[in-house]
């Protein structure tokens, strides 16, 4: 049997071997793509008391450089790099606050801890806060630095603005996932701060 050969006209070569070329690059891109979520603390909280003071948590900001879905790594003072093939399930400045929030009210069974955009619950307190660091460095480094503060329903501040810097070391340093579990950690030492601000304010303050 005679094989048949399929001719393609000099003049549609360079098209076909572009329009090739950019299929595989396409399909580099969409397979390579990582996705990644911020992970709470292993708590395994039972319901809250009877009477828990509630506390809305929120708004906690992000500095536009943050705001993307791609994953971001401190270059130097000036210079930040943007991951392309290593994303956000989720905005950053959605899920951070969220995991913050699930942290907090699992480690106390006496404060009920609610979005503040909740407008159903009366709270008592709200935490509000502006995260201005929230990266790894070529290191492994991984800082997060958040200024926060507690104020009551019927005004004025329980816990007065205050500036916190936490530190985790992502091994190895060039893997991703280890960055996301060392800002993950990060979370979970501020979530510890706060219920330990808590404990000795709001809480002590009703005994």
């Amino acid at each position: 049997m005679k094989s048949t050969d399929i001719m393609i006209p000099s003049g549609y070569l360079p098209i076909a071997v572009c329009m090739a070329i950019l299929l595989a690059a396409c399909t580099t891109t969409s397979t390579g793509t990582r996705f990644f979520q911020l992970a709470p603390l292993p708590l395994n909280p039972g319901p809250d008391a009877p009477g828990a003071k509630v506390l809305a948590f929120g708004p906690l900001t992000f500095p536009d450089y943050l705001k993307r879905p791609q994953l971001v790594r401190r270059g130097s003072d000036t210079t930040v790099t943007v991951d392309e093939f290593n994303r956000w399930a989720e905005a950053l400045d959605q899920s951070a606050p969220r995991v913050i929030a699930r942290n907090v009210d699992g480690f106390m069974s006496n404060l009920t801890v609610i979005p503040f955009r909740n407008r159903a619950v009366e709270a008592g307190f709200r935490l509000f806060g502006s995260v201005s660091e929230f990266e790894a460095d070529a290191a492994g480094r991984t800082v997060l630095v958040v200024q926060w503060g507690i104020t009551r329903a019927e005004g004025g501040l329980t816990v007065p603005p205050r500036t916190d810097r936490y530190e985790a070391q992502a091994t190895p340093a060039d893997d991703p996932a280890a960055v996301v579990d060392a800002m993950s950690d990060l979370l979970g030492q501020f979530s510890r701060e706060i219920v330990t601000v808590i404990r000795a304010t709001i809480l002590q303050a009703e005994q």
